[in-house]
């Protein structure tokens, strides 16, 4: 499993629904930083909704 996702030293495991992901700590920050802008745009529609 460390090879198949890369992972040499650190990882983060993280819970998805029912599933359990883990991630080679450097992945896992790029997938997030290119994954923030979305976030922010998705809370801003959401917060648009008025609920």
């Amino acid at each position: 499993m460390r090879t198949f996702a890369g992972i040499e030293r650190s990882c983060v495991v993280i819970g998805v629904m029912n599933r359990v992901e883990v991630w080679e700590t450097e992945r896992w920050k790029a997938y997030m930083k290119e994954k923030d802008d979305t976030l922010v745009e998705i809370a801003e529609k959401l917060f648009d909704l008025d609920l």
